[in-house]
């Protein structure tokens, strides 16, 4: 069987989707899940709380609430996993790459067209000559 043509960039396109596509692509699906689960379990609680004590709407608010806060912190949490290496923001100044370029700052997301023309550096004496 033969192999997927070479080009410029492949072999950081394959890493950054073996990456993106390893133990933690199911994770995202489930994060989501119990983010949005903390919002309805609270919230009910809340409810019940009111139906209980009769302290309508105060029990409903407060679990909604909860369940808000409790939500966004799941999707932080979340987000620092899929994404860690990409979001790190506790050094000031991005490292040097192998061949001496600066690599992409914290927060930037290269796309496509980048990661094809990091290639174009690698093969471009073999296409001059």
């Amino acid at each position: 069987m033969s192999s997927p043509p070479e080009y410029p960039g492949r072999r950081h396109l394959e890493k950054r989707v073996a990456r993106l596509s390893g133990p933690s692509g199911g994770s995202a699906y489930e994060g989501a899940f119990e983010a949005v689960g903390a919002i309805l379990i609270a919230t009910l609680l809340g409810y019940w709380f009111d139906q209980h004590y009769e302290t309508t709407p105060t029990g409903l608010l407060v679990g909604a609430g909860i369940g808000f806060a409790a939500f966004v912190l799941r999707l932080v949490r979340l987000g620092r996993q899929l994404h860690g290496d990409e979001t790190n923001t506790t050094t000031a100044e991005p490292a040097a790459a192998e061949d001496g370029d600066a690599s992409e700052g914290p927060g930037e997301n290269p796309g496509l067209a980048d990661i094809l023309s990091e290639g174009d550096d690698e093969n471009a004496d073999t296409r001059k000559g």
